[in-house]
């Protein structure tokens, strides 16, 4: 049997807007207030339990936003019940949900048409992905959707692929970030494409891989702003390739 070549790709930042930052914790925020005598900024709570998880290598459970909401609500001493994945599917419609790049359907095709298998690999809980998927009109074009709440564990966790890897090769993995993306990448020895929709003007006119020598001071910066998920993780890896737009990737591969 012909064994399958994967290309992976994360969603947020890369593929797609969700819904949470403007729309979903704004509506908890306000569903708790209600509630108190005190206002709280709820959205500043639960981002810093998710990056204090984050810290301490917990990736899987710093994306279970429900259970992170719960333990709040119980601190606070509050008879409430929120369901986010509710709330994820009321807010997933247009515009508040969208596609990054107009094109990515007919960039992804084209992929699927000279025989690579796509799959998604997200460290987002797949009840709050999928919504967005199917409203931006994009779930059915993958044939694999990876998240941790289905395999127990989360990017940069080589294991995460384990499912595609006993199916065939990852040929290469499309992501946002380095602390995700680009090591769970390296670590597995695969080729990572490093996306970044603002690239400095001078970088544009290179190639997608001369671009990862003459944009380590990017990569730094964009380093700097994420959450490390471990110390193993504090040196900033270079990607194979750096693009601003996935229709770059029919000319790398």
């Amino acid at each position: 049997m012909t064994k399958k070549q994967w290309i992976t790709f994360d969603l947020d930042g890369t593929l797609m807007q969700n819904p949470f930052g403007k729309y979903v914790f704004p509506e908890i925020n306000k569903e708790v207030n209600r509630l108190l005598e005190k206002e709280e900024d709820v959205t500043k709570l639960l981002v810093s339990t998710h990056q204090e998880l984050m810290k301490q290598g917990k990736v899987k459970e710093a994306y279970d936003w429900d259970e992170i909401l719960k333990w709040h609500i119980t601190q606070m001493k509050l008879e409430l019940a929120i369901n986010i994945e509710e709330l994820v599917i009321k807010h997933s419609v247009h515009p508040k949900v969208y596609k990054l790049e107009e094109d990515i359907v007919k960039t992804l095709n084209v992929l699927k048409e000279k025989g690579y298998h796509l799959a998604v690999l997200t460290n987002g809980y797949y009840k709050y992905q999928a919504p967005v998927l199917k409203e931006i009109g994009i779930y059915d074009v993958f044939d694999e959707i990876i998240t941790p709440d289905r395999v127990g564990t989360s990017k940069p966790d080589p294991a995460m692929l384990e499912p595609l890897l006993q199916t065939g090769d990852v040929v290469l993995h499309v992501g946002d970030r380095i602390d995700h993306d680009v090591t769970i990448s390296s670590r597995l020895g695969i080729p990572s494409a490093l996306i970044h929709f603002s690239l400095p003007e001078p970088l544009l006119t290179l190639s997608s891989s001369e671009r990862v020598v003459s944009g380590k001071e990017l990569f730094k910066s964009l380093h700097a702003k994420e959450t490390k998920v471990d110390s193993d993780d504090s040196e900033v890896l270079a990607p194979t390739h750096v693009i601003q737009s996935i229709k770059e990737l029919d000319r790398i591969l």
